[in-house]
């Protein structure tokens, strides 16, 4: 009996054993079945990957060199108006130095004929100082306000004038 208790321990231990290892190989095949489908769908997910690509990139020879066409054209009109671009401003720096030159003259002028107006005005006052120095120190009557304008001091110059020269007349009689 012990004979067959062993040998029933060993059937057992055996049937044991034999379920673990169906157990793991029914694991073993649920993960190839799993990675088979995986490999079955990213085998398909390329497949359509590569239809696309092949449908986007069935440009003919034609189209492709039509495309370049267009594209050296637009290339080419880019650059006329790039270069063209680059004369104007060219051109318009040229204008703005010759119109900095043109503003530093204007500015020299400017103060030259400031101050042949400040030595005209001066001269003017000093004109006026006189007339009335002179109608002062002879007695010849009363004048204007004074700034003179050029009439009224031409006008008082001959009136001086006269009244000088009719004063020598008197005295040299």
């Amino acid at each position: 009996m012990q004979e067959l208790e062993s040998d029933i321990q060993n059937v057992d231990a055996k049937i044991h054993h034999a379920e673990v290892t169906l157990k793991d190989m029914r694991q073993l095949q649920e993960q190839i079945s799993t990675k088979t489908a995986e490999r079955s769908t990213l085998f398909k997910e390329q497949q359509k990957q590569y239809a696309a690509l092949a449908e986007e990139n069935e440009d003919t020879d034609e189209e492709l060199k039509e495309w370049k066409t267009k594209f050296d054209e637009r290339i080419a009109l880019l650059e006329s108006k790039s270069s063209k671009l680059e004369r104007e401003k060219t051109d318009t720096e040229t204008k703005s130095s010759m119109l900095k030159q043109i503003i530093k003259e204007s500015i020299g002028n400017i103060s030259k004929l400031q101050s042949d107006a400040d030595a005209h005005v001066s001269s003017k006052n000093e004109r006026d100082s006189m007339i009335q120095k002179l109608f002062a120190s002879h007695n010849l009557g009363s004048l204007p306000s004074i700034p003179f304008s050029n009439e009224v001091a031409t006008n008082l110059h001959k009136t001086d004038k006269l009244k000088a020269n009719g004063s020598r007349e008197e005295l040299g009689r």
